[in-house]
């Protein structure tokens, strides 16, 4: 399991992205110490989408799989609310006038031209993942 230390953070590793959140990191992360990882707070409630997907394919919905369906969703409610964007850069342009995006998975909140999520640290522990 590839884990990262920084020079100014002593006996702390981190382990990537939330892409890389895995059953394998969750079990073996905790043999490299004191290992965390950011990603989006865990909500206990499943979204329709997750229960949607959960009945068709009998599993649950992977990353890739979220993210995708995430970006649709937010581009198909910004598209129906503004009937004359027919071009990216009409998209770009109604996109860059809002504050904040609810999508599937959180709320994106735009600051000085970047689209931002807010994300929590967990740690690997042997019994599990824990927030911090």
């Amino acid at each position: 399991l590839p884990n990262f230390n920084y020079f100014d953070a002593f006996n702390l590793s981190y382990v990537g992205v939330p892409s890389w959140r895995s059953e394998l990191m969750s079990n073996e992360g905790y043999r490299y110490g004191n290992v965390f990882f950011m990603d989006e707070s865990l909500t206990q409630n499943e979204t329709p989408f997750t229960q949607k997907f959960s009945a068709k394919f009998n599993r649950q919905p992977k990353f890739v799989e979220t993210i995708s369906y995430d970006a649709l969703k937010i581009i198909s409610n910004i598209a129906e609310s503004d009937s004359s964007i027919t071009t990216r850069q009409d998209l770009d342009l109604s996109l860059a006038k809002k504050q904040s995006i609810q999508g599937e998975s959180g709320l994106w909140k735009l600051d000085e031209d970047i689209w931002v999520k807010e994300m929590v640290t967990f740690k690997i522990k042997r019994e599990g993942i824990e927030a911090i």
